[in-house]
């Protein structure tokens, strides 16, 4: 199973065409384009994990047991984002780790 998220602007398909990007028929057989995906099933981990993809061939493997931390490791990041913390966000001396609850 594939779950695409984030939708490329129909003016960006039309400009650059649909390289880098999942194409997706809606009800009405409107093309739709993706940048990024979640696999899950139909992977090499199968339903141990999840992969994350792009538009780029890139793939990032995430057990399922540890779906929670990223969800709350994102969480952390777009909440630097959302505050202006750039400053934070761009240090190479700031680190940090996520726990399971």
């Amino acid at each position: 199973m594939k779950i695409f998220f984030g939708e490329a602007p129909k003016q960006d398909a039309e400009v650059w065409g649909n390289e880098g990007t999942f194409v997706m028929r809606d009800n009405n057989w409107n093309a739709r384009y993706f940048y990024f995906g979640v696999e899950y099933g139909s992977n090499n981990g199968g339903l141990e994990e999840v992969v994350l993809f792009d538009g780029i061939d890139r793939k990032v493997p995430v057990p399922i047991e540890n779906i929670l931390e990223l969800i709350t490791a994102l969480q952390a990041v777009l909440e630097l984002y959302d505050n202006g913390h750039d400053d934070v966000a761009m240090s190479p001396h700031v680190t940090t780790y996520i726990e399971s609850n």
